[in-house]
């Protein structure tokens, strides 16, 4: 099956020396909304192209193949640290995976490797066209890209932080990832996820 989407890395446009590209990138950053989380139309709009432009994260606009020009949604990725405790590993297949690229400390019983974060993962509302797309196909064409990079440079590991909600929790868990767990994080604070690629 083809995916419906496909992602586009906005140093196409940041760099580019075409003013109609940035224009599009301009078009597309101010008509995204999103009600249900400001702070993910905050980062496209206020530190998407900045963040990019330093090398913090790099944002990619998640695109239509059926209508030109519709940004569905968006995503943004970097490579940080992250440690997983040997009891948030669900198999030794996975485990032994891990070990590939991590470094295992006795004393705390963790590995420690740096992964694929995605950082920023949201569907713009604007017009219904939250609609179009399905949060599986959204978080899809984020692992897609991401396939893609391990393509290049190797790694095997992305991760993510999210709500500490019961439906967040059963999203994340039907595409793969599993959660790490830290028994002093409060209830209300964000948690982790990660998954092999």
């Amino acid at each position: 099956m083809i995916n419906r989407f496909y992602s586009v890395n906005i140093r196409r446009y940041i760099e580019s020396k075409n003013e109609d590209d940035r224009q599009i990138l301009a078009r597309a950053v101010s008509s995204f909304t999103c009600p249900s989380n400001p702070d993910i139309e905050r980062f496209l709009k206020n530190s998407a192209v900045e963040f990019t432009k330093k090398q913090q994260s790099v944002t990619y606009l998640v695109m239509s193949r059926d209508i030109p020009g519709l940004v569905a949604g968006y995503f943004a990725l970097t490579v940080k640290p992250l440690e997983i405790g040997v009891k948030d590993i669900p198999s030794n297949t996975i485990r032994r995976k891990i070990e590939r690229v991590a470094r295992f400390d006795r004393n705390t019983q963790t590995y420690s490797a740096a992964g694929y974060l995605i950082a920023q993962l949201g569907k713009n509302y604007t017009d219904g066209i939250n609609n179009m797309i399905s949060g599986n196909e959204l978080l899809g064409t984020s692992l897609d890209t991401i396939r893609r990079i391990q393509y290049m440079a190797g790694g095997m590991i992305a991760f993510l932080d999210a709500e500490n909600a019961p439906g967040l929790i059963d999203f994340y868990t039907r595409n793969g990832f599993h959660l790490i767990s830290d028994p002093n994080s409060p209830r209300e604070e964000l948690i982790q996820f990660y998954r092999t690629v």
